[in-house]
């Protein structure tokens, strides 16, 4: 599971793209928007779980629609994905800002 994914998500009202990388059960990137990602995961029977904090800077309009006040804002997910992941069409998360559906591409192994 040590990859770097490209992430191509979409919500109710934009799309972005984001380069995640899961390494040993840490999972970090950023996206288009400016946001940063941080977490962990788990994989087991061929799912990854885990959770991911998505830091978004101050006034940043996010794909489900919601705009982020003067201070950077924090949101957390739980992560429950099927592997592999850039064989699933695309995935649903929802989180408490909205639904996001998500399409992966791996772009390489890294091997640590």
């Amino acid at each position: 599971m040590n990859a770097i994914y490209a992430a191509y998500l979409t919500g109710a009202t934009g799309n972005s793209f984001a380069l995640l990388v899961f390494n040993n059960g840490v999972l970090c990137g950023a996206d288009a928007g400016n946001a940063l990602y941080d977490g962990e995961y788990d994989v087991r029977d061929n799912c990854v779980t885990g959770k991911v904090v998505i830091n978004f800077p101050s006034q940043a309009s996010v794909i489900t629609g919601v705009v982020a006040g003067p201070k950077p804002m924090s949101l957390e997910l739980p992560l429950s994905l099927q592997l592999p992941l850039e064989q699933v069409p695309f995935h649903t998360i929802e989180s408490a800002l909205g639904r996001i559906n998500a399409r992966f591409e791996k772009l390489r192994d890294i091997d640590v």
